[in-house]
């Protein structure tokens, strides 16, 4: 929201309700919880794939190491990119035209069933 100049006080606004319909719907206890590196070991060596985008602004690349600590298993793919969704141009409605992020996707569950055989 930052990137495309939202004001400071909707920004602070925003996260205090997204918290709250978060509180709601899965309890307090649920999401002061919810920490990615701590839900990351939940997967117990199963395939993982951790993507992130370079200059996403909203979510540091560096999140992406303390992941990758947390399950040194995991696949990672950091892609060159400004956008926080890691679809191009967050063009969810036409994800196949993004053939870097297929590409990617494919490649991962190629190596997941091999793993598997």
């Amino acid at each position: 929201m930052k990137k495309y100049n939202i004001p400071a006080f909707i920004r602070k606004y925003e996260l205090f309700i997204s918290k709250r319909v978060l509180y709601f719907n899965y309890s307090k206890h649920i999401v002061s919880t919810m920490k990615p590196e701590l839900q990351i070991q939940n997967a117990k060596g199963r395939p993982v794939a951790i993507i992130a985008c370079s200059g996403d602004d909203s979510v540091p690349v560096e999140n992406t190491y303390i992941l990758k600590e947390c399950a040194d298993y995991a696949d990672v793919w950091i892609r060159d990119s400004w956008e926080h969704f890691i679809v191009k141009d967050c063009n969810f409605k036409n994800v196949e035209e993004d053939t870097e992020y297929c590409d990617y996707i494919k490649q991962f569950i190629q190596k997941v069933v091999e793993r598997q055989n």
